[in-house]
């Protein structure tokens, strides 16, 4: 699939041909299927490696809806949660929380 195919929209894509693709009779030498024991054995990644900074988390939040609407009305590209969070770490960074 190419990078082109990966922006189309979903009113773009081809389902039928996406449905008619076969799929493997088995898996490749790469991801092999896990046994029942492998299986078993799978632990949460925050379990595993619990100092695994990944980034960011999802929450979810209640925040008046005033505040909602002034943030989406002031974040243009980027995303009224992107500023939001930009907020929340200024206001770590200075203090002022």
């Amino acid at each position: 699939m190419s990078k082109q195919n990966l922006k189309a929209k979903p009113s773009e894509i081809d389902w039928v041909a996406v449905n008619a693709a076969p799929l493997a009779e088995v898996p490749d030498e790469d991801s092999p299927e896990l046994t029942d024991a492998e299986f078993s054995e799978l632990r949460p990644l925050e379990v595993t490696l619990p100092n695994l900074c990944l980034g960011k988390r999802r929450v979810t939040l209640m925040i008046d809806e005033a505040v909602v609407r002034a943030y989406k009305a002031k974040a243009g590209v980027n995303g009224y949660q992107a500023l939001i969070n930009d907020t929340l770490r200024r206001a770590l960074e200075t203090g002022n929380v």
